[in-house]
Formats: structure tokens, C-alpha cells, sequence
């Protein structure tokens, strides 16, 4: 099941605001996966970015079986690292350029701020 997964947003590891690693076979516990492309130079990105922070550790709080992937679209670590600094999930490493731009290709991703929801296999759910 993890390989699904695995296909479509690489073998990880994840990483947090701290710096911290998650593997995949972690995100891959949760009923859903999103995918949230956006960057730190985008203002619509910033504007969206606390909405969706608020939501996440509500329903996180709410023992919902989710986990949310920042695919950066930042052109340097520092704009990276300092908007992910506002994030209480998890992203794609900044260093890992080929894996980001083939899952923004696979979703056909052409705007930011954008959101795709993946059920735990990989399978897409939604995208909006």
C-alpha cells in the first residue's frame, strides 16, 4: 500500500519546521494525504497559508487521520525554511528540486496556492 504512495510523492524523508524527519511510512498511517503547493513569494499563499494552518490543528485536535505535504514552490532554502517556519506539517526537503517538480507535473499543477487531497494509497481524492 505505502508503495502507491511512494509513486506519487517519493520514499521521503519528510521534513518539519524544525527540521525534524518524517518517513513516509508515518504519513502513510493517515486516511488522507494533501498536498499543499504554494510558496512563500505568493501573496495569495500567505493569505491562505493561516486559514489552512487553523484548519489542520483543528482537525488534527479533532483526532482526524490526516497529514498535510508542503510542496514548495520557493526559489531559495531561506524563503523555504522561513515559511515553513509558519507551518505545523510537513514538506517535501527544499534539496529534493526533481522529486518537487515531478509531483507538481503529475497533478498538473500550474497556480498557487493549490491543495490535492490523496487517500493513504495515493489515489487522488480531490483537487482544488
Amino acid at each position: 500500500e505505502a508503495m502507491g504512495l511512494e509513486d506519487v510523492i517519493g520514499a521521503g524523508p519528510f521534513v518539519t519546521a524544525d527540521g525534524s524527519e518524517v518517513s513516509l511510512e508515518d504519513v502513510a498511517k493517515n486516511k488522507a494525504i494533501l498536498l499543499y503547493f504554494s510558496a512563500h513569494w505568493c501573496p495569495p499563499c500567505r493569505q491562505f497559508t493561516p486559514i489552512l494552518g487553523e484548519w489542520y490543528q483543528d482537525a488534527k485536535g479533532k483526532g482526524k487521520d490526516l497529514e498535510l505535504i508542503f510542496v514548495s514552490s520557493d526559489r531559495d532554502e531561506d524563503g523555504f525554511k522561513s515559511y515553513m517556519g509558519s507551518m505545523p506539517w510537513v514538506a517535501v526537503p527544499f534539496g529534493s528540486e526533481e522529486l518537487r517538480t515531478t509531483i507538481k507535473s503529475k497533478f498538473e499543477v500550474r497556480g498557487i496556492p493549490t491543495l490535492v487531497v490523496l487517500d493513504s494509497s495515493g489515489k487522488l481524492i480531490t483537487k482544488d
